[in-house]
């Protein structure tokens, strides 16, 4: 029989591979809409836990695949009843025709002082929001369900994104 952290893991998966099979289908962006959102990427982030009722912070990058899949390892803190928690994220991202809303998931380990790590998955919509003020500051909100110990606190994530390079 499947636990429900396999059924989570599935459905991530899933997600990954059905939402570019159906974009795939559609034409392809303009040069504009790919270029909003080719090159990798490095972000700052804020994270509220609804469920623990905490507030943490991280850092992510992006690495664009191919148009329309980025590669999006990330790391989170935070302060846990008093203890340091950390979770890794290996997660990819499906983007739209338009790049500005994304549907994300892949693997998360998460690490709580004095407790051995424990994995799960992550399954998140988003949202890129348009440059700040002609700057390449490039904001993004998430919300983010995380399936670890049976459980899938909701969390949302938000910070901006800036690119590596010059585009």
């Amino acid at each position: 029989m499947i636990n429900h952290r396999q059924r989570a893991l599935i459905a991530a998966l899933a997600a990954l591979v059905v939402v570019p099979a159906l974009q795939s289908q559609l034409p392809r962006p303009s040069q504009a809409q790919v270029d909003r959102m080719s090159g990798p990427m490095f972000g700052l982030r804020g994270v509220y836990d609804g469920d623990g009722r905490v507030w943490g912070y991280g850092a992510q990058a992006r690495f664009p695949i191919d148009w329309n899949l980025q590669f999006a390892p990330s790391v989170d803190a935070y302060a846990v009843n008093g203890q340091a928690s950390l979770q890794g994220n290996v997660d990819f991202i499906a983007t739209g025709r338009r790049g500005w809303f994304y549907v994300g998931g892949g693997l998360a380990v998460a690490r709580t002082q004095g407790i051995e790590a424990r994995y799960g998955a992550n399954l998140y919509p988003g949202i890129d929001l348009p440059s700040l003020f002609d700057t390449p500051l490039r904001p993004f909100v998430e919300a983010r369900w995380t399936f670890i110990d049976g459980k899938a606190p909701f969390r949302l994530t938000f910070g901006l994104n800036f690119p590596l390079g010059s585009r």
